[in-house]
């Protein structure tokens, strides 16, 4: 997983919870995880 471990996982994800708050996290997760299918297909497309 692009060398980030369990515990850097879980520290991000912490950060992200105290920027973003509980109730916009799954949006803005969501978000991230569509930008990602994007970008992989492009990628591919190349």
């Amino acid at each position: 997983m692009s060398g980030i471990g369990f515990s850097e996982m879980v520290l991000l994800v912490l950060i992200a919870l105290l920027v973003v708050g509980p109730k916009r996290l799954p949006e803005i997760a969501r978000t991230a995880g569509q930008m990602t299918r994007t970008v992989r297909g492009a990628w591919q497309n190349i």
